[in-house]
């Protein structure tokens, strides 16, 4: 799926419906993914932390840090 996408984004040919429709095969396998999983729980809390800003605190204390430099 993300080869195919490559492809598009390598096409100067491909349109706008060709581009997102690649953007959702690789969503698709992704939330497939996020269905299938045994820890599909502990993945749905995570990315919800994620999309709310919540990620891990070291992730924002990197941030800090390189934005420092």
């Amino acid at each position: 799926m993300v080869a195919a996408a490559e492809a598009a984004l390598n096409d100067p040919h491909a349109d706008d419906p060709i581009l997102i429709e690649r953007y959702l095969g690789i969503l698709g396998v992704f939330m497939s993914f996020l269905h299938d999983t045994p820890q599909s729980t502990d993945w749905r809390r995570f990315m919800a932390c994620e999309q709310a800003g919540l990620g891990p605190p070291l992730a924002g204390f990197i941030k800090q840090e390189t934005t420092l430099c």
